[in-house]
């Protein structure tokens, strides 16, 4: 996984009412990190966005992730309809080579030199592999628990549009699961603003009343 980009939208609205016509005009914007400053056709509203303010909870990092995508042929063709069941997992836990045991992609290099092999019991070098990882993951969901290398971590229950694919590369979009704060600056033409003052008369009545006890 390379790193990752925080992305999001932020819309903005001026309503303004021609004081001949009475006719509301509107001028909406949309700033976002890819678009951090915009105004609209007429030039009466400006918006740019200065930055982020630091969340109290660090962001995932997956950097040193790998995510592992089912293919055509998988045994479980439904898989593809569920990416929150695809793993996601630590680079220290594949062989790209397939030298080394109890990895996903071990290859029979591995099995076949694996020291004392002969001695050792059935299923010895293939631990760890993509089946018995979705297994332990189905067993801890099925006990309340969050999985460990399931996608659906890092998804609130019941997202699964989190896999986007454009020109052969595949991107992973996690929904951010707590809030932001942006800061931005907004800039109005003021040269038709009004300021009015509703007043309206009034009094605050207070109310006592003598406290009784009896003995």
């Amino acid at each position: 996984m390379s790193e990752s980009v925080l992305d999001f939208s932020i819309a903005l609205a001026l309503t303004v009412t021609n004081g001949t016509t009475g006719v509301n005009v509107t001028s909406a914007l949309a700033l976002s990190p890819s678009q951090p400053g915009v105004a609209s056709a007429d030039g009466r509203l400006q918006a740019s966005l200065v930055g982020e303010l630091m969340p109290y909870r660090a962001l995932p990092v997956l950097t040193s992730q790998m995510l592992l995508l089912p293919t055509a042929s998988s045994l479980d063709a439904a898989l593809a309809n569920h990416p929150e069941k695809w793993l996601l997992l630590p680079t220290s836990m594949v062989t790209l080579d397939g030298s080394e045991c109890d990895k996903v992609g071990t290859a029979f290099t591995a099995f076949r030199f694996q020291a004392g092999g002969c001695g050792r019991v059935v299923g010895a070098c293939l631990g760890s592999q993509i089946g018995q990882l979705a297994a332990a993951d189905d067993a801890r969901m099925k006990q309340g628990l969050d999985p460990l290398y399931y996608v659906a971590r890092y998804l609130p229950k019941g997202a699964n549009n989190t896999i986007r694919a454009a020109g052969g590369q595949y991107s992973l979009a996690l929904p951010v699961m707590q809030i932001q704060s942006s800061i931005v600056t907004v800039e109005v033409a003021a040269d038709s603003v009004r300021f009015t003052v509703n007043a309206a008369p009034g009094k605050v009545r207070t109310e006592s009343r003598a406290a009784h006890s009896r003995v």
